[in-house]
């Protein structure tokens, strides 16, 4: 792990009880179980998209920019902003991911 990526980890993990290995456990996990969607959600809510995209792969971002974790944000012009995202780079041909 990156020293940038524990430090994205940490900042979006400050109230609650993991360590940034336990979140990246849950991001490396197959599938999308709760809490891989709330670690997704709280990464586009907590943190700036270019640091989001120069953190994440870009399987990652694919996985985070899912309608499954885009409707647990409860910010509805960010709904609209990760969808937007979401076509564009990736429907959009811009990136592929693995």
């Amino acid at each position: 792990m990156t020293e940038a990526r524990r430090e994205l980890f940490k900042r979006i993990i400050w109230d609650y009880t993991y360590t940034p290995e336990e979140v990246e456990a849950i991001i490396q996990n197959e599938g999308m179980a709760n809490e891989k969607v709330m670690m997704y959600r709280k990464i586009l809510m907590s943190e700036r998209w270019y640091n989001i995209m120069r953190i994440l792969t870009p399987t990652e971002l694919q996985q985070a920019l899912q309608e499954e974790v885009i409707k647990t944000i409860w910010i509805k012009y960010l709904q609209e902003k990760y969808r937007n995202v979401r076509r564009l780079l990736f429907e959009g041909g811009v990136l592929k991911a693995a």
